[in-house]
């Protein structure tokens, strides 16, 4: 102990950034040297996995709270079943307050649907730089909440298929003229979001992942009459994006249509991956890949 401890305070923080929350908690019982120091790491991660029962959310809130790091560089929360709605928005919001550039929330244990709507000072965190939202159940993003995530450039999504994710991606992206590289697990191909994509002025990796009931929802804006008119095109396609990767694809007359438009307007593309869905044949692989 007496040989780490010699280390320079900023260098043990960051040894202590690569654990999760509750190890670097624990640190405080080692000696009165380390008794304050947990306080100041500003890399956070919470699993439920590592709590009994229903103290994950009261651990989460007290240590959170006692944190004095004067911004957050991320904060990733993996929510218990147990976790009140109120106590994840809580921490969103403590989130931002400190500046945080790195937010990740997974509710895939969560009981569903836990949430369904965020806080409205996420959608005007500026220091935002990447997002992460696993699992959530989502309501449109209401009409008189400002979105401006002006240092967003990786969004990773992954809403329930259950809810239309159109109108939320549409907007969400809409705000972030940074964006880069997304990465989307769910049916998101609607009007509002297709529109949206108009806005991406810097979007260069852009990932896909449908699953099988996706393709049974109605036809939007992909296949519809005048879709690949040139007046269509976002711009990104023909200027910034240079990879797609798009997974669980299948021939339909939803996937059909949107690979072949990306395929054809993505004029910067450097690399391609198309993934047929795992329920797919070896024929039907080898059919799609000839097709592509």
């Amino acid at each position: 102990m007496g040989m780490i401890s010699d280390l320079p305070d900023q260098m043990l923080l960051e040894i202590l950034s690569w654990l999760p929350t509750t190890q670097v908690v624990a640190t405080m019982l080692l000696s009165k040297q380390w008794k304050f120091l947990w306080k100041q790491v500003p890399k956070l991660y919470y699993n439920y996995s590592e709590h009994e029962g229903r103290d994950f959310s009261e651990f989460v809130s007290r240590s959170l709270q006692s944190q004095v790091a004067p911004s957050f560089k991320s904060l990733k929360l993996s929510v218990s079943p147990y976790c009140d709605s109120r106590d994840v928005k809580n921490w969103i919001d403590l989130a931002v307050s400190r500046f945080v550039l790195e937010l990740e929330i997974d509710l895939t244990a969560a009981q569903n649907p836990m949430i369904t709507a965020l806080p409205k000072s996420m959608y005007t965190c500026g220091t935002l730089s990447c997002l992460r939202l696993k699992a959530l159940v989502l309501d449109d993003i209401p009409e008189d909440y400002p979105i401006c995530l002006s240092s967003l450039n990786y969004l990773y999504i992954s809403v329930s298929i259950q809810v239309s994710a159109d109108k939320f991606i549409g907007k969400l992206s809409a705000g972030a003229p940074l964006l880069k590289k997304t990465v989307v697990q769910g049916p998101v191909y609607g009007d509002e979001f297709l529109d949206s994509m108009t806005s991406y002025s810097e979007l260069r990796s852009f990932t896909t992942c449908l699953s099988e009931s996706c393709n049974s929802r109605p036809l939007s804006s992909w296949n519809q009459p005048g879709f690949t008119s040139t007046t269509h095109v976002p711009e990104c396609l023909s200027t910034t994006l240079q990879t797609l990767e798009w997974r669980d694809y299948a021939e339909t007359e939803f996937d059909m249509p949107v690979v072949s438009f990306l395929l054809k307007n993505a004029t910067r593309l450097s690399e391609a991956k198309i993934f047929p869905e795992s329920a797919a044949g070896p024929i039907e692989k080898l059919r799609i890949r000839t097709g592509l």
